[in-house]
């Protein structure tokens, strides 16, 4: 007799919508006879938590009232109760501890492919557990999926469900501007966000998800170097500036070259999408035109400004940039996936100047790194952009006045 099906359906659902709802009800759909639970987390590993978001009990409670009209579905405070950071791995030893006689397997967003390798126990989760990938309307699985398999013969179907273009950013970012959500919760939910007054401060928030999912068109080796630069970026950032959310810096990482493979039409269709205009030497130098696509992106279709700041000079660079601009610049050369010369060189710079004085290796690095892209440029008798020379002046000369006070005397 075949063992019953168990699935596992976690996120953060703040709040549940009809999305949501879908995914569960196919599921039970392709699956008769399976019982599937619903697990809000407290704290996912992925995703930042801003103040505006519904506390815990608010959740479970909309949960409740999202899933609760399912047959078979029972909505779970197992990781609520454990408080903390949610890990899925320590989440389904418990549940087969709980349930010897069902086979568990995990429901998820197929953008979740994208980022499960760094997920705690991710090995453990692929080698062992069906994962259902929630895949809209006749999307095909992404290529990521093929890979997983291949690597580790992981279990990957796709669960297919009726397209909604919906998030649960969209739901709070409506309740906040006072539109109508138009059925995209369910009516128990709706009138339980009013009478609560969830979502009326919601402060900005950085929607990890939705990120990975704009930039999975890119390319594979793009994807790789974007990957590349976020980790360079966050070691980084624990170096010299760990006061920045490490999820911000990740985002500004992801989003930098997100508009980097347009031609340059599509430069200019992204640019009047998003109503800003090139200068006159980005607009004559087609490579420097993605760092302001890229940053329009960031600020009007993801509202973070501040990771479009740091985007908009990370090609250029400029004097007196804040702390994730420089990160951001630096993180793009010193990616370990990059082999040119130039970026080997600040590379294995940043590592020495880091030996010598954490304090200053950042500043130090970036005006190396400045350096060398202006040598470069004028060998090959290109325009270095204004930015590029003020930002290296202004570098210079606030190295220079940190020696003069002892501030690191070589």
């Amino acid at each position: 007799m075949a063992e019953r099906l168990l699935g596992l359906y976690g996120g953060t659902f703040d709040p549940p919508h009809r999305a949501h709802a879908e995914v569960a009800r196919c599921f039970l759909a392709e699956n008769p006879g399976a019982r599937l639970i619903v697990m809000p987390c407290f704290m996912p590993p992925h995703k930042t938590r801003s103040e505006g978001c519904a506390p815990a009990e608010d959740r479970l409670a909309m949960a409740r009232l999202c899933f609760g009209g399912l047959k078979d579905t029972f909505v779970s405070d197992f990781e609520l109760k454990q408080g903390g950071t949610s890990y899925t791995f320590r989440t389904v030893k418990h549940l087969q501890t709980e349930n010897p006689g069902e086979k568990i397997c995990l429901i998820m967003g197929q953008d979740n492919l994208l980022i499960i390798e760094k997920w705690r126990e991710y090995r453990y989760l692929l080698e062992n557990f069906v994962i259902f990938a929630a895949v809209r309307g006749d999307t095909p699985l992404l290529p990521e999926a093929l890979r997983l398999r291949e690597k580790y013969n992981a279990d990957i179907r796709a669960l297919r469900m009726e397209s909604f273009p919906l998030s649960s950013t969209d739901v709070r970012r409506a309740v906040r501007e006072g539109a109508p959500l138009g059925g995209t919760v369910c009516a128990e939910v709706e009138e339980y966000i009013k009478s609560r007054g969830l979502y009326k401060d919601m402060c900005a928030e950085i929607p990890t998800a939705e990120i990975l999912k704009y930039i999975r068109l890119l390319s594979n080796k793009r994807l790789f170097h974007t990957f590349g630069v976020e980790k360079a970026a966050l070691l980084l950032a624990k170096n010299h500036a760990p006061q920045l959310d490490k999820r911000l810096v990740s985002a500004a990482a992801l989003l930098h070259d997100c508009t980097k493979e347009q031609d340059e039409a599509a430069q200019h269709r992204t640019a009047e999408e998003y109503g800003v205009v090139f200068d006159e030497i980005t607009e004559k130098n087609f490579k420097l035109q993605h760092a302001v696509t890229g940053a329009a992106v960031a600020e009007k279709r993801f509202h973070l400004p501040e990771a479009a700041e740091a985007i908009l000079t990370h090609t250029t660079a400029a004097a007196n940039m804040k702390p994730l601009a420089k990160i951001l610049y630096l993180a793009d050369f010193i990616d370990f996936g990059r082999t040119d010369e130039m970026c080997i060189s600040v590379r294995k710079e940043y590592f020495r100047l880091l030996a010598e004085d954490k304090k200053s290796a950042l500043d130090r690095t970036l005006l190396f790194a400045l350096d060398e892209s202006i040598k470069v440029l004028r060998e090959e008798c290109k325009t270095v952009h204004p930015h590029t020379l003020e930002a290296r002046t202004f570098i210079k000369e606030s190295l220079a006045c940190e020696d003069i006070n002892g501030g690191n005397k070589q």
